[in-house]
């Protein structure tokens, strides 16, 4: 994403003026309670460094168990740094979010929104088998005739070791999809290139573009390669490239199926995040990240056209 674009730098005036006259008056009154929470993490740090110390000074040897104690209590001020920050932005999420909808149009969010896409997200094959799936920001709207879902998620799978079970994080990250008003009727996945090239679905095959560049970063599986070839231009495989720098992604998954196109970004970090209590309530900085997080999703739109009806 090229900061110097002017219809970037035309929205981004527009964000930073609604956050200055309509955003920071209203959340300015949560800057105390972030301090008053910062306090409370650094005494339950000191608390616990100093438990740790006076165990370990008092106890001749350390077995296993006093060390895994030991580690437990020094776990307890991440715990509670968690829950407070988690505490602290929901006082005043809703009120950004609001604002960060606007300048994009239509949008609408909500939080921690369970919409039954998960079965479709599968059989687009973008998320990884699971057993539980957890839901936390969620947008839908409608961008340039275009309708869009932002949904941020996160998949578990059961795992048994011995007489042990436990859950393993198999994607964190946000799912897209977005309307697609060109005339396809591949199924086509992109993936990050792998040793092998597994394909992802026994009725589809793996396909080498003419792109050098891109084919080196990526795997394409398709049940229509001519298709496939069409849906992929360069520009796409492009915009796709920096969505993925952008976010920061480990993996990213591209799927065109159903007369939509699905992304899911797996981060492995809390997205659209706010509400550190190591930095003011008022620093533009974190609620900038999320304007830019949520622009590079935008213009997928506009390099592909999807606003456009007509064939590939």
């Amino acid at each position: 994403m090229k900061k110097q674009n002017p219809e970037y730098l035309k929205k981004k005036i527009e964000y930073s003026k609604l956050l200055n006259t309509r955003v920071f008056p209203k959340i300015a009154k949560y800057e105390k309670l972030r301090v008053n929470y910062l306090l409370i993490v650094i005494f339950a740090t000191i608390c616990c460094v100093a438990i740790d110390v006076l165990i370990a000074l008092n106890i001749g040897e350390l077995d296993s168990d006093i060390v895994y104690i030991l580690g437990g209590i020094l776990l307890a001020p991440g715990l509670i740094y968690s829950w407070l920050k988690h505490k602290l932005a929901s006082r005043f999420n809703q009120v950004v979010m609001k604002y960060l909808c606007s300048i994009f149009g239509d949008f609408k969010w909500k939080k921690n929104s369970r919409t039954g896409h998960d079965i479709v997200y599968s059989k687009a094959l973008v998320i990884p088998d699971y057993s539980v799936s957890n839901h936390d920001d969620y947008f839908y709207g409608n961008y340039n005739g275009v309708e869009i879902t932002i949904d941020e998620a996160h998949y578990q799978q059961i795992r048994r070791s011995g007489k042990k079970t436990y859950y393993q994080t198999v994607f964190q990250g946000v799912v897209i999809k977005f309307s697609f008003n060109k005339n396809f009727v591949s199924h086509t996945v992109v993936k990050n290139d792998s040793l092998f090239h597994p394909s992802p679905s026994s009725n589809l095959r793996r396909t080498e573009l003419e792109d050098v560049v891109f084919e080196k970063k990526y795997d394409v599986f398709t049940n229509d390669e001519i298709d496939a070839r069409y849906i992929l231009t360069t520009a796409f495989m492009e915009r796709l490239n920096k969505l993925e720098t952008s976010f920061k992604a480990s993996k990213m998954v591209c799927a065109f199926f159903d007369d939509s196109l699905f992304i899911s970004l797996d981060t492995r970090k809390d997205m659209f995040d706010m509400g550190s209590l190591f930095k003011s309530v008022l620093n533009p900085e974190q609620y900038n990240i999320i304007f830019d997080e949520f622009y590079s999703i935008l213009k997928i739109v506009d390099v592909l056209s999807l606003d456009k009806n007509v064939c590939l």
